[in-house]
């Protein structure tokens, strides 16, 4: 009977979160451009004090650090607990069991994850989301609070707990375990492997890819970020299960009904507390003083980080569903909803596209640009993906990666041109 279900028909889809996604790709691009192909983060002080763009790139850098990095990557994730709160209801809806369409449908994305991580880019988010989402499945009887709940502690808590234990594992037995310092060694050793980014061959690349998976898999950074990933898609099948954003974005509801009060506040309270965590930890970098590196003051700053990055989050896609209220601002936004609708297809096509125009393979421009640069490419790329979702979606059902993702999960080729 699950084999029974069909992909969302593009007359089903919700407008409102195809531009959320849309949204979320932009910022996506734009962080990883600046911390992962442009190769900005390997540059020396003297290597970085010769760019073009010198005059700009502080404060550009401070910018996209303050408002983007990690902001819209978490709005991925809780999208992505929206997503299968809608798939569980459509499974629902049709009377049908879905867990082995659901299972194929992780097992494909896995699969595509970890291809993409070895022969394209390391930073490949997919597989880990993959893993997640079959551990999402054990949530589906849980209570809106419960949740909420513990959505809240996944996301804030919990990597904050695992950090505060690496850190104070070394004055815990006098200095005997001290795992920190052996991940920033496997660190060091993949760091060393970029230069293969630089060269003109392919096999280099994909050598740095394992080296750098594996050095993400091998220490901490996997373990949090999976936790951290896990409280947001928690908080989206939350969101996605209640219905409050499709609520607060459709135009028969007026302005004090509670889903639109709730994004109101959500933008406010977001906003006011994502400014004032992420102020203080510029402070800390601005006043030495402020700087400590003490073991309370590095667990402060996780906390102060995480909290940070999820209310900016937050308030990032409450505004963007209060906007959608307004023609005029709707009209505008639809523009990212192309792209939104090919999301996965986009995500793999910024990889090549970047790999492209930054690694040895290509154009070369590893190590020779800055956050403004990062800035115009990450522009130029996003309107151009924008502009062939558009056009292809004039065509085609499906972007292609969504079309062969839904003919692997159901087992058959699905239609793929428009009538």
């Amino acid at each position: 009977m699950a084999l029974n279900l069909t992909p969302v028909d593009a007359r089903e889809r919700i407008d409102v979160l195809d531009v959320l996604r849309g949204f979320a790709l932009f910022g996506v691009l734009l962080a990883n451009v600046l911390s992962f192909f442009s190769g900005f983060g390997d540059l020396t002080t003297e290597e970085v004090a010769r760019l073009p763009t010198i005059v700009l790139d502080p404060a550009v850098l401070e910018l996209e650090s303050f408002f983007v990095v990690n902001k819209f990557i978490t709005i991925f994730s809780f999208l992505f607990g929206v997503g299968f709160a809608l798939q569980l209801q459509r499974a629902n809806e049709s009377c049908a069991p879905a867990a082995r369409l659901y299972l194929r449908r992780m097992s494909w994305l896995f699969l595509l994850g970890a291809a993409h991580a070895l022969l394209v880019w390391y930073g490949d988010i997919l597989h880990l989301y993959a893993v997640l989402g079959l551990l999402l499945a054990g949530w589906v009887t849980c209570s809106d609070r419960t949740l909420i709940r513990w959505g809240l502690v996944f996301a804030l808590v919990a990597p904050v707990a695992v950090r505060a234990l690496l850190w104070g594992l070394p004055s815990m037995t006098g200095g005997s375990i001290d795992p920190v310092a052996d991940f920033e060694a496997r660190w060091e050793t993949a760091t060393a492997q970029h230069a293969a980014f630089e060269a003109p061959g392919y096999a280099g690349i994909v050598r740095a890819n394992a080296v750098e998976l594996w050095a993400w898999l091998a220490t901490d950074h996997a373990l949090t970020t999976g936790l951290a990933s896990f409280g947001k898609f928690l908080l989206g099948f939350w969101a996605g299960r209640s219905g409050i954003l499709v609520r607060a974005a459709s135009a028969r509801a007026d302005n004090d009904d509670p889903a639109v009060v709730a994004m109101r506040r959500g933008l406010a309270w977001g906003l006011a507390i994502g400014v004032a965590c992420e102020g203080v930890l510029v402070a800390d970098k601005a006043l030495p003083a402020l700087d400590a590196e003490t073991w309370g003051a590095k667990v402060a700053e996780s906390a102060l980080w995480h909290t940070g990055v999820l209310a900016l989050a937050t308030s990032y896609v409450c505004g963007i569903v209060l906007l959608s209220r307004r023609p005029d601002w709707n009209r505008t936004l639809h523009l990212l909803a192309p792209a939104g609708r090919m999301a996965l297809t986009n995500y793999l096509g910024q990889s090549f596209t970047c790999i492209f125009i930054f690694y040895g393979i290509g154009l070369g421009w590893y190590g020779r640009v800055g956050p403004t640069a990062a800035l115009g490419i990450t522009i130029a790329v996003f309107a151009a993906q924008a502009a062939l979702s558009a056009w292809w979606l004039q065509r085609f059902r499906f972007g292609p990666a969504e079309w062969a993702w839904r003919s692997l999960t159901y087992g058959r080729r699905q239609p793929f041109r428009l009538a």
